[in-house]
């Protein structure tokens, strides 16, 4: 008997000493991501076959992914409006370096009175308290060849207004500059998001075009954090019947890692 306790005793002793350790590694885990920030899950928004290709699916492909949309598959579901790939909502996202190249055919774009989202931080809206999705927090959007940045608040804790027609605090629009057709252009993006003041800093360098703010009026009053999106969105259609949008090296590093991270960041793009 005596044998048998003691059997027993190391054997739970070692049960203990496993979950002990399981939860060491664990907890080390959920540290290094919050330190590094690890990247999110990715999701699909692909209405249709064609909506995104991947650099396999072409043979000598430059490009990691390729978005597609077509006006003639459009209706007034928000899903056939384009196709982009989401990163799943996380704390990381309110303080983030976002990078990525873009590429763009002037044969889809030139002259279009129609506005195309290439990227975008959207919101998540409360539920709870009857509110329903609204527009992105910020997004980077072509205009008849421009690129811009356009960025919104809202203090209130349920947004006022209606699908399509929101009453937002404030909506300020940054002009980056001409999109280079036919070539990369390349995208740098340092957002920190202040949830309590609803402000934040905002770097971003559009090829060689630099801008750098501090305290602008960014960020919506919402429970749970935004999430980052890229592809091809055209909300409002277009003048020509399809577009379609390259992308590559697209990263996401937590902007708390310092301002050395732009340096890192801005050699991957090249």
């Amino acid at each position: 008997m005596a044998r048998r306790s003691e059997a027993g005793y190391w054997l739970g002793v070692g049960v203990m000493l496993v979950r002990m350790l399981s939860i060491i590694i664990f907890t080390m885990v959920l540290y290094f991501c919050y330190l590094w920030g690890c990247q999110p899950t990715e999701k699909r928004e692909e209405p249709f076959s064609y909506s995104i290709i991947q650099r396999q699916d072409v043979e000598g492909a430059d490009f990691d992914y390729r978005f597609n949309w077509k006006k003639s598959d459009m209706n007034d579901s928000r899903s056939s409006k384009g196709a982009e790939i989401l990163y799943s909502p996380h704390k990381r996202q309110l303080a983030q370096w976002v990078t990525f190249r873009f590429r763009v055919l002037g044969q889809y774009f030139v002259n279009d009175s129609a506005p195309t989202i290439i990227a975008q931080y959207h919101a998540m809206p409360d539920k709870k308290l009857g509110e329903k999705p609204r527009n992105p927090i910020s997004s980077l959007v072509i205009e008849s060849g421009e690129l811009y940045f356009i960025f919104r608040e809202s203090k209130e804790v349920v947004t006022p207004g209606k699908p399509g027609a929101w009453e937002f605090s404030s909506v300020t629009k940054w002009r980056l500059g001409q999109v280079k057709y036919g070539e990369w252009n390349i995208i740098i993006l340092r957002q920190v998001i202040n949830p309590l003041l609803l402000t934040g800093d905002v770097y971003i360098k559009f090829n060689t075009m630099e801008i750098s703010k501090q305290s602008v009026p960014i960020g919506y009053n919402d429970v749970s954090p935004p999430f980052f999106k890229f592809g091809i969105y055209c909300p409002d259609g277009s003048d020509y019947s399809e577009k379609h949008v390259d992308f590559s090296n697209v990263f996401i590093f937590s902007a708390e890692q310092g301002e050395d991270i732009g340096e890192v960041i801005s050699t991957v793009v090249k």
